[in-house]
């Protein structure tokens, strides 16, 4: 489920404005603090760049699998290449210990210098629930590791607002 769809089922499931792609040139933007565009994945290198240079920060999600990681080095080569350093990449999905992908796939980064946020984003059955429920992860009941998983982002989301100049 998208977050037009989920505002569209109800105004108390995003603590936010939603915005479609169409209406984003007849909105006036200057009230808003932060704007967050989801893009589809993807995304060709030439509409990459350009959206890089326009945002404070470019957040550029993977998992830890080595057909991600693969995709990923594909990803940041053009940012690379034009010399932007705004963007950091979200490990998100990382499976649980015994399994060290999560770890291992931070260190590969951070050895090659690339950019990455301090907080994974595990891997839970709550997203797939929240999405079939139509709620945020947050919301969704009888999942114990829901709140470990809608944890997660909310500790993103700190870590986002540190380090962007108000």
């Amino acid at each position: 489920m998208s977050a037009l769809e989920w505002a569209a089922a109800g105004p108390d499931l995003l603590p936010c404005t939603v915005i479609s792609i169409q209406d984003l040139e007849d909105t006036d933007l200057s009230d808003y603090g932060y704007v967050i565009l989801d893009t589809k994945a993807g995304e060709e290198s030439s509409d990459l760049l350009a959206l890089a240079r326009t945002v404070d920060l470019l957040i550029v999600p993977t998992k830890p699998d080595a057909l991600s990681l693969r995709a990923l080095v594909k990803t940041l080569a053009p940012l690379i290449e034009e010399g932007i350093e705004n963007y950091r990449v979200l490990i998100v999905d990382v499976p649980p210990a015994p399994s060290t992908d999560g770890h291992e796939a931070r260190v590969a980064l951070m050895d090659e210098g690339v950019p990455v946020f301090a907080r994974d984003v595990r891997r839970a059955s709550a997203f797939n629930k929240a999405a079939l429920a139509g709620t945020p992860v947050r919301a969704v009941r009888g999942d114990q590791r829901a709140k470990l998983a809608s944890m997660d982002y909310e500790l993103v989301l700190r870590e986002i607002l540190k380090g962007v100049p108000a």
